[in-house]
């Protein structure tokens, strides 16, 4: 039912195939968003990723599917900043090759990084919660909004590492306990990993066993980040009772 809302919705008031989102060539289409310069260079993947930087009560690793770079990164920010909600479906696409991997983790269930209040009427929605919906469906798993946003923390994206790690601290609160479920934690971007780290300890203090992250996309600097320990191989599926 939330497909086929989107599909129509979406296709009304943002044509598909009419620009290229990625390189902005308007000539038209073959297929949904990107020209087909742009779709070859736009390589769903596997990635997994933790680091020694990261805090002890935070994720313990985050899933991906994309890098934050051309064509990902104009996608994401129309999605996110110009109401593209469409734009979900396709980001669904790139991240299915990361279902299986996500069910062998035995997960309990899905929360989205939550929006303030104030920002979620300026926007008109949360698109980690549109993402983490989806990807609940997709897992046959609970989706949880029980994570909320204390403050209107000031947008990550335009400020300097340190400061992203300042500007969430103490942002996020549970509203219901997770005790002993192993939680996803489900977010647009992974960059400094401040917010979903600062947000999964909320979460690890309502009670939870674990908290893994999951974004389209992550910065570029976990290619090669020293300090980082990359999962190069999918996990196997758990064999069927």
């Amino acid at each position: 039912m939330m497909r086929r809302f989107l599909e129509r919705a979406g296709e009304f008031l943002f044509p598909t195939r009419a620009v290229c989102l990625g390189c902005g060539d308007p000539s038209g289409l073959e297929a949904d968003w990107l020209c087909d310069r742009c779709r070859a260079k736009l390589k769903p993947g596997v990635h997994a990723v933790s680091s020694v930087e990261w805090t002890e009560d935070g994720v313990s690793q985050a899933w991906f599917a994309l890098y934050y770079e051309n064509p990902a990164a104009p996608l994401i920010r129309q999605f996110k900043y110009n109401g593209v909600y469409r734009l979900a479906l396709f980001f669904l696409d790139c991240m299915r090759p990361l279902i299986p991997v996500l069910r062998a983790e035995r997960f309990d269930c899905v929360a989205p990084v939550p929006l303030h209040r104030k920002r979620l009427r300026e926007r008109g929605f949360n698109q980690a919660e549109l993402i983490a919906s989806l990807i609940a469906r997709e897992l046959g798993i609970p989706l949880s909004t029980a994570v909320k946003r204390t403050r209107n923390t000031r947008r990550q994206a335009k400020l300097p590492p340190g400061e992203r790690r300042r500007n969430v601290v103490g942002a996020f609160l549970c509203e219901r306990p997770f005790d002993g479920l192993r939680v996803l934690l489900v977010d647009d971007v992974f960059t400094t990993g401040s917010t979903a780290n600062n947000c999964a300890a909320a979460i690890r203090d309502a009670g939870a066993a674990d908290v893994q992250a999951l974004t389209i996309a992550a910065s570029r600097r976990y290619r090669r980040q020293n300090g980082a320990v990359y999962r190069k191989k999918p996990a196997p599926e758990p064999p069927k009772s």
